[in-house]
């Protein structure tokens, strides 16, 4: 069960994965040590699986986003696929879906061109041979 002041300090954190424990101690009005042992139990919990840091994908040449409907021949639920289509390292996020398509697919790529070639390698490799893409929104 969660508190008022675990959600305080989940917020907190996803607000600022690099707020020191003395800040967040300071904002929740706790001891410093009582609010680092808080966030070690929701670490042991689960309830936080890790830290990272968000890129600005612009200036790391990553400009363009796509948002990919891909339909698989594996049966419903399979995750083979998904897994397979999150080893690629331009592929950000993998969301099953309900509805005719089974996969809806974040990707980045540099340009229109990068993202063509993207897009026919998913279809050509062995692994994704049986995906098929079905609409894709750029921006």
């Amino acid at each position: 069960m969660l508190d008022k002041i675990d959600l305080r300090i989940l917020s907190i954190l996803q607000g600022d994965a690099r707020a020191s424990n003395a800040a967040i101690a300071r904002k929740i009005g706790m001891a410093p040590s009582a609010t680092l042992e808080r966030i070690r139990k929701l670490e042991q919990r689960g309830l936080i699986r890790g830290y990272q840091a968000r890129l600005d994908a612009a200036p790391l040449g990553l400009g363009l986003v796509a948002f990919v409907f891909v339909r698989s021949s594996e049966r419903a639920g399979g995750s083979k696929t998904a897994r397979q289509l999150a080893a690629i390292p331009e592929v950000q996020e993998v969301h099953h879906i309900a509805g005719e398509d089974c996969f809806l697919v974040k990707v980045r790529a540099t340009n229109p061109q990068a993202l063509g070639q993207l897009l026919t390698n998913v279809l050509m490799h062995p692994m994704t041979r049986k995906c098929w893409i079905r609409s894709i929104c750029a921006s």
